[in-house]
């Protein structure tokens, strides 16, 4: 998928896509900020 190591919000790193559905895609991400696992979520849009 071309997200996977995308920055988004100058903040969060998408390392691995976990899942999606009718409402979006949820990533495992990394807060660069803080140097921490994250879950992000991308809500698909209409």
């Amino acid at each position: 998928m071309t997200d996977r190591g995308r920055l988004v919000g100058e903040r969060y790193r998408l390392l691995r896509r976990v899942g999606s559905g009718a409402q979006g895609t949820v990533w495992r991400g990394l807060d660069e900020a803080a140097g921490r696992d994250v879950a992000v979520r991308r809500p698909r849009l209409p």
